[in-house]
């Protein structure tokens, strides 16, 4: 009697596991939340999840991802077409899945994060760009219905520059904070350098000085003037001067000179001078 009980209530699991295989499960990429990393080219990675329902999740182990039609998914906008590389939530490329597809491992728990990788996409021409992410559950013997995801992504307006300070023995620092010897002063001294420039829009250029000269660091009333130079022209730190830098293209850094040339230097307090000069960049359309 045991036994025969024990048998007819795998056999009753077993069917029922089979009968409760329900197609209820969503996929969503969240664009709005994409980050960028300086993986060698700056790419934006966009966080995407597949959620599987309690009454689906024991069926299936797998999702087959991918193009609509195979076999490379792609975004399509302003700058032509944009590649995007899928990869798992430890930002490492999904294995094959066959067929042109992308296989990825479904986590317990009915939730699965992974990631749309778009290579060299944050300085592409600014806009919308648009395309289909192809989905399919899969388990032992058991699968979805095949679903189409829009993906819609905004390249936006982007700039960046960089210095290259092994390139000038005056220069040290890095990131977003350089400091600039000028050594001994004398008038006419120059001191310039090139900033690397990267953006798919157009540039501006705003200069804001702390103290509008070379202020001396223990009798601020004892200054030296001096001019930015940028491209070559000279501009007054106390005029805060805005240039337009013009349109620049893509993922091709232009170098723009700046640099600094003192003013007279005559009968002034020996000590050190110093002053802060801020540069911002700003892209716009």
């Amino acid at each position: 009697m045991r036994r025969i009980w024990v048998g007819l209530a795998a056999l009753l699991a077993s069917s029922a596991a089979l009968a409760e295989c329900h197609d209820q499960w969503h996929l969503r990429v969240e664009e709005n939340r994409a980050e960028f990393r300086d993986d060698g080219g700056v790419a934006a990675w966009i966080p995407a999840r597949i959620e599987v329902s309690d009454r689906t999740e024991p069926c299936t182990n797998a999702a087959l991802l991918g193009a609509v039609q195979r076999p490379e998914l792609v975004l399509q906008g302003p700058g032509g077409a944009l590649a995007v590389q899928l990869m798992d939530e430890q930002l490492r490329p999904l294995p094959s899945g066959g067929d042109g597809l992308s296989r990825l491992n479904l986590n317990t728990g009915g939730v699965t994060r992974f990631w749309l990788r778009v290579p060299q996409s944050a300085f592409a021409a600014p806009g919308q760009y648009r395309g289909q992410l192809s989905s399919q559950l899969q388990g032992a013997g058991w699968e979805s219905r095949e679903r189409q995801t829009p993906i819609n992504y905004r390249v936006k307006p982007a700039v960046s520059m960089a210095v290259n300070t092994a390139s000038y023995p005056w220069l040290s620092g890095g990131g977003s904070s350089y400091r600039l010897e000028l050594g001994s002063m004398h008038t006419g001294l120059r001191r310039v350098f090139d900033i690397s420039v990267t953006s798919n829009a157009r540039v501006t250029m705003a200069l804001e000085s702390e103290n509008g000269a070379l202020v001396h660091e223990s009798v601020p009333e004892s200054k030296v003037g001096y001019s930015i130079l940028v491209e070559g022209r000279a501009y007054s730190p106390s005029g805060k001067p805005r240039l337009e830098l013009g349109r620049f293209q893509g993922n091709r850094p232009v170098q723009v000179p700046l640099g600094v040339e003192l003013g007279e230097v005559k009968f002034q307090r020996a000590g050190r001078y110093s002053d802060r000069l801020t540069v911002t960049l700003t892209a716009r359309d």
